[in-house]
């Protein structure tokens, strides 16, 4: 007879078969499983629970025993890891591993997908060739976030994947999106996490200054380009080229921040070439999906790399990277691209098409091989000659004939904002000043007229030196005149008036050599002059009482007997009036 089985060990042996199956990938569901033993649902209910605490478990402890790169060799292969290390501190990681200590790259990343329930899926921002941009809430941190999740497995495009996510994150500038976390969900979905910037791509922002809205212009349309230079500036530093800089791909916050993204076309210059950027074929630059069938290209259709990427419109690409010559690209790419989106904000479209003119890529492609497109000059004739000077230079066609540098191209519509000189226009102590009187218009003016003002006080002052030097010939005739009626009368009045005279005469010599004082000496002079005139009336009076002084002197030395001869009083006095009125008829006429 046979022994009968305990009801437990029955059960356990249905639900081991079950966890066998379902290791296998074989096994029903549980309910399924249940439905099957209705009178066990209790039991089975309760080993079932306690399975999946254990598996969790499990699945915690493999996440602190492998680092991220370990889990990615183990799924993807031992070659996957690019290892990007911007400060120089690339090491062989796998070695490191073996050596029983994780990869410094990957020391603080564990896996922890969407999940694991800390990030809630909100809705999806833009799909591309290599992945999707979602948008996620971090119920951790309580932040929405923008994830960046890998679509297909194909070759060599999750090493560019992972690329594209070390080199971002270690580009640490405020011009350069975060990336906060790097992971793999649970369905083997390799995914990146980055700020999620709220605002306007920078197409939207040359339409806005276009039109004239929200206060956007030109000159505040140039302050976002050039933090878009300082960052690029930061990224060359670095030695990372981005190759893919064009107006979708800069965003501007709602608080004025600027951001640089998508860095899946960047490239580590001295480092091994990870993705073949040249433009692939007609053939297969053709998205095939439900609304394009391959081989029917559209002017929105985006033109692929061989890699497969989505590259768009080529309007902002050197001719170097239009004609695939990987082994020419570099920092003056990023510059060319610079310039081409100075161009758009000058002329008000792209380079290489005309206005509101709806063009495939492959043509405008053509044209970029082909030859420049039409002169700035032409397009935005009333657009500063300064910003023209900066655009054709960044956008030489030869490499060498470009900006050497970011940095310069910065500097220069830095210059332009600051009212400086820009040197791709003009340089020199000319260009210096003119740009100076622009910046400091009224201190330029009160100069201007200081100098206006000195100018007209020194041609005043050599009038006031003529009138003076005629004046002072005045003078001379005048004090001989004085000179001539002392020697005819000696009144203290009139040496009052020759002291007057004389220090009148030296004033007059110090007022001309300083021209100071010249008002005070013209009235003193004035003074004098009334006066000398008023005893030069007097001059007949004092005649007569020096004659007769002179008779009666003249008398009482001789005993009173006249003179004889020629010697008489009166041939005295008449000589006394013919000089003393020649005296006075040249001081009333002087």
């Amino acid at each position: 007879m046979a022994e009968a089985r305990d009801p437990g060990s029955i059960i356990e042996s249905i639900f081991s078969a079950w966890v066998s199956r379902q290791e296998k990938g074989e096994g029903e569901s549980i309910e399924s499983l249940i439905e099957a033993h209705p009178e066990h649902r209790q039991m089975l209910r309760g080993l079932y629970a306690d399975w999946k605490e254990i598996q969790g478990l499990e699945h915690q402890a493999s996440r602190r025993e492998s680092s991220l790169a370990d889990r990615l060799r183990e799924r993807f292969g031992s070659g996957v890891d690019p290892e990007v290390s911007l400060d120089g501190d690339a090491t062989d990681e796998r070695a490191r591993s073996d050596s029983g200590s994780e990869s410094k790259l990957y020391d603080d990343l564990r896996q922890r997908g969407p999940s694991s329930g800390r990030y809630r899926l909100d809705g999806e921002l833009a799909q591309g060739g290599m992945g999707a941009i979602l948008r996620v809430y971090d119920k951790d941190l309580r932040r929405n976030l923008a994830m960046k999740v890998m679509l297909e497995e194909k070759e060599g495009r999750l090493s560019r994947f992972l690329e594209e996510a070390q080199v971002t994150g270690q580009l640490d500038h405020p011009g350069i999106v975060p990336v906060h976390e790097l992971g793999i969900d649970a369905r083997g979905k390799v995914f990146f996490t980055m700020k999620l910037v709220k605002g306007k791509d920078l197409r939207e922002i040359f339409e806005m200054v276009e039109n004239g809205t929200d206060g956007w212009s030109v000159t505040r349309a140039v302050d976002v380009l050039k933090r878009v230079c300082e960052a690029m500036a930061f990224a060359h530093e670095k030695n990372v080229i981005h190759r893919d800089l064009k107006p979708a791909n800069i965003m501007v916050g709602r608080h004025g921040e600027v951001y640089v993204m998508d860095w899946g076309l960047a490239k580590v210059l001295g480092q091994k070439e990870t993705k073949d950027v040249r433009i692939a074929p007609a053939s297969q630059s053709v998205v095939n999906t439900e609304r394009r069938k391959v081989g029917s290209e559209t002017p929105d259709s985006p033109l692929l790399t061989m890699d497969g990427d989505a590259i768009g419109t080529p309007s902002y690409m050197p001719i170097e990277q239009a004609e695939g010559n990987l082994d020419a690209l570099g920092p003056r790419t990023d510059i060319y691209a610079i310039g081409a989106m100075l161009y758009h904000l000058l002329a008000g479209h792209a380079p290489y098409v005309e206005a509101d003119e709806n063009v495939a890529g492959r043509i405008i492609l053509k044209r970029v091989l082909t030859g420049p497109p039409e002169p700035i000059r032409s397009l935005a004739k009333h657009a500063p000659v300064e910003l023209i000077a900066i655009c054709e230079k960044a956008m030489a066609r030869k490499a060498a004939q470009r900006y050497a540098s970011m940095t310069e191209l910065s500097d220069d519509l830095r210059a332009y904002l600051e009212r400086r000189v820009v040197k791709a226009h003009k340089t020199g102590v000319v260009a210096e000043t003119r740009m100076w009187v622009v910046r400091n218009r009224a201190l330029a003016a009160s100069i201007v007229i200081g100098f206006l003002a000195l100018g007209a006080f020194g041609w005043s002052q050599r009038i006031a030196a003529e009138r003076a030097e005629k004046l002072a010939e005045g003078d001379r005739q005048r004090a001989a005149a004085l000179d001539r009626v002392l020697q005819l009368a000696d009144v203290k009045e009139l040496r009052d008036l020759q002291a007057r005279g004389k220090a009148l005469l030296d004033d007059r010599v110090a007022v001309y050599r300083s021209y100071r004082g010249y008002d005070g000496l013209i009235t003193s002079m004035k003074q004098w002059i009334t006066d000398a005139e008023t005893l030069a009336q007097r001059l007949p009076t004092h005649d007569a009482t020096l004659a007769t002084r002179s008779n009666s002197t003249r008398g009482k030395t001789r005993g009173g007997t006249p003179r004889s001869g020629n010697s008489s009083p009166g041939s005295v006095r008449s000589r006394s009036t013919i000089r003393t009125s020649s005296v006075c008829a040249r001081c009333a006429n002087a």
